[in-house]
């Protein structure tokens, strides 16, 4: 039976109840795939320092895939499936933006564009831009907010040599990590990535394709919902 590891960063430690049913919903998904899930999170933490215990905890395991889901973002089920089903090594998504200029969404709705239309015309989804929608596609570098991965992505990143060692814990108990998420500033010294752009920059250089999916499905969660 295939396994998977469910990891979520919550640097607050906070996760709100319709995350964890988002979780919950997964879990019973790809059981109905025939994959054995479990689930494992890491509290207050850095995101780079996070995502890497989480790719360890997953390298020690016997799972096949790692889907790393943060703590803010809710997905339905049936994307999940979506994504599982694509295949593909790594399929991050697109989030709606946690933020809503007003003005703009106002002039939307009175130009006559519908009411989802002007809150995504007022407030883009967070990706590489593009005009597709409802649907999986290929793209250079995607963000964390859900990550479905293999674990041949990471033996790639191995083999280029761009994940070093450190260590990281308190004195006396020290656990070495692989800096998979570690921050890198792009060839030219101008481009600070955060660490799931640098997780992809790493992973392209080892010669792998990223996609994404963009489409309804997705929760990003702040003050209140917004929904792709």
């Amino acid at each position: 039976m295939a396994k998977a590891i469910i990891g979520m960063p919550s640097g607050r430690g906070d996760v709100r109840v319709e995350v964890m049913a988002s979780v919950i919903n997964t879990i019973k998904e790809l059981g109905r795939l025939g994959i054995e899930a479990d689930f494992v999170c890491v509290s207050y933490a850095e995101p780079s320092v996070a995502r890497n215990r989480l790719a360890t905890y997953f390298l020690g395991t016997d799972a096949d895939l790692l889907i790393m889901q943060d703590d803010d973002v809710a997905i339905l089920h049936t994307i999940v499936r979506r994504i599982v089903e694509f295949d593909a090594r790594m399929v991050g998504i697109y989030l709606p933006q946690r933020r809503l200029d007003l003005t703009k969404f106002g002039e939307h709705v009175k130009s006559g564009l519908p009411v989802r239309t002007a809150v995504h015309a007022a407030a883009p989804l967070i990706g590489p831009p593009t005009e597709q929608d409802n649907c999986i596609m290929e793209v250079d570098k995607i963000g964390g907010g859900f990550l479905v991965m293999k674990r041949d992505v990471f033996a790639a990143i191995d083999q280029t040599g761009l994940a070093s060692t450190y260590e990281f814990g308190v004195p006396g108990s020290t656990t070495s990590y692989k800096g998979y998420f570690n921050n890198v500033i792009e060839e030219g010294g101008s481009n600070y990535l955060g660490e799931d752009y640098s997780f992809c920059w790493r992973f392209k250089k080892a010669g792998g394709r990223i996609f994404a999916y963009k489409g309804p499905g997705i929760t990003h969660y702040g003050i209140f919902g917004f929904e792709s």
